[in-house]
């Protein structure tokens, strides 16, 4: 009976406390980690850089197309250039100098290159990927991430309601007993002083009730934020602290499919990949090129005149690097190095993975004996409680007692939702450490 009218004292408080004109969610903690997944920014973020990944391996892609370019250049000459013909050219003993071309000229020209063998490239592709990849898995790991935030701030806020809950109802007896206190010291059986006290009491209950409040609506402020979305909204919670957390649970570690050493992974991939690519690019690149050109001279700007005439040529181009072998050399010990660096992190990871999670199963399994400890501590102070609160009606023991008996029930009811808090968050560690 008591419980209910608690509850329906917590629902009419919460109930005053929503604002006119202000949405209203109820929200489990499986929804709000689906909400904080779809609407966060920085999941959003995070998939763009798998899309920008993907457009880096198109433009790589791209360097296997053909290139071709229009050129259009006008010129004027407005003073053409002197050229020096020496003695006895064209029978003419002395030097001589003459001016050859035209004020207007004109060309229009179509250039052609095709890779036909790029030694780079095939290093490139595959570096593209890789980066694709490591991309996904930081996508991957951020979302964990955001899950385990929220659900912990989830359960946090369940921890904060019921804790209001717990600070009404001791509210409500330092009440009561200070009524009987009333009482009794109004037939004379009490003394002013110990009357007082039990205000005193009441008026602390009624403090610790308000500052529960202000850690509640702290809680579900944080919980807004985790999800992003509108502060002003009023959140009901639909999951009760005491149930088994949502999510699906694992029992085996398969340390190959956490992100960390996937990510490790594609780390040394990507550095053994630049070894390739400096070796290779100690080797030579051949294009072929193309041009078709058409050119106009004449002393005026009347293109109608039969004066284009077009040239053209078809070649191969081979570039063959001849200086820069000891910088390829030196960049392909660097990835090297970094290759075997990245090994050994991922050999140091592994472990520490490992360690992580045999240390979130052994919180587990304290959590719980933790959590079986208290339920059984709650239920003796309650019993307690209800024999003192008994004998103190009667006259049989103090108001001391009586208080010491409350507190230590308020206590253990603090100690226990603070035992169920602490096992789901274990729980979800444990999770979160095979994931």
């Amino acid at each position: 009976m008591i419980k209910k009218i608690i509850i329906l004292i917590l629902s009419i408080f919460v109930a005053n406390h929503i604002g006119f004109g202000q949405d209203t969610l109820k929200i489990s903690s499986l929804q709000a980690v689906e909400m904080a997944l779809s609407k966060r920014l920085d999941v959003q973020s995070s998939d763009l850089n798998i899309r920008i990944s993907e457009k880096n391996l198109d433009r790589t892609k791209n360097q296997y197309l053909p290139e071709i370019n229009f050129t259009g250049n006008l010129r004027y000459n407005t003073t053409l250039a002197t050229n020096v013909l020496p003695a006895g050219f064209g029978g003419n003993p002395n030097v001589s100098k003459v001016k050859f071309g035209t004020k207007n000229n004109t060309t229009l020209a179509f250039d052609f290159s095709q890779n036909i063998y790029k030694p780079t490239l095939k290093a490139d592709l595959k570096i593209a990927q890789k980066n694709i990849d490591a991309e996904q898995i930081n996508h991957n790991q951020n979302r964990l991430n955001i899950k385990y935030m929220v659900l912990n701030a989830y359960f946090n806020a369940l921890l904060k309601q019921k804790t209001v809950v717990l600070a009404i109802d001791y509210a409500q007896k330092a009440k009561q007993i200070y009524a009987i206190s009333t009482k009794r010291f109004e037939l004379g059986a009490l003394l002013e002083n110990e009357r007082l006290k039990q205000q005193l009491d009441y008026q602390n209950a009624d403090i610790k009730q308000k500052k529960a409040q202000q850690d509640l609506d702290l809680a579900l402020k944080n919980l807004k934020n985790e999800i992003n979305i509108d502060p002003k909204t009023n959140l009901i919670l639909t999951d009760n602290l005491e149930q088994s957390t949502p999510i699906d649970p694992k029992t085996t570690l398969d340390v190959q499919q956490k992100n960390e050493l996937k990510k490790l992974k594609i780390n040394t991939q990507i550095n053994q990949l630049r070894t390739q690519r400096a070796y290779a690019n100690l080797l030579p690149s051949v294009s072929l090129n193309a041009n078709y050109t058409a050119q106009f001279q004449a002393q005026n700007f009347d293109f109608s005149q039969d004066l284009w005439f077009p040239f053209n040529y078809v070649g191969l181009r081979v570039n063959v690097p001849l200086f820069n072998q000891f910088r390829n050399k030196s960049d392909a010990n660097e990835y090297k190095i970094k290759a075997n660096q990245s090994q050994l992190d991922f050999a140091h990871q592994q472990n520490k993975l490992q360690y992580q999670a045999e240390q979130a199963q052994t919180e587990l399994a304290n959590a719980t004996l933790n959590l079986d400890y208290a339920a059984k501590n709650l239920e003796l102070a309650r019993t307690i409680f209800n024999t003192d609160a008994s004998q103190y009606t009667l006259g049989k023991i103090n108001y001391t007692d009586l208080l010491n008996t409350s507190k230590a029930q308020n206590d253990a009811e603090n100690n226990y939702l603070q035992a169920v808090f602490n096992h789901q968050i274990a729980w979800l560690n444990a999770q979160k450490s095979l994931e």
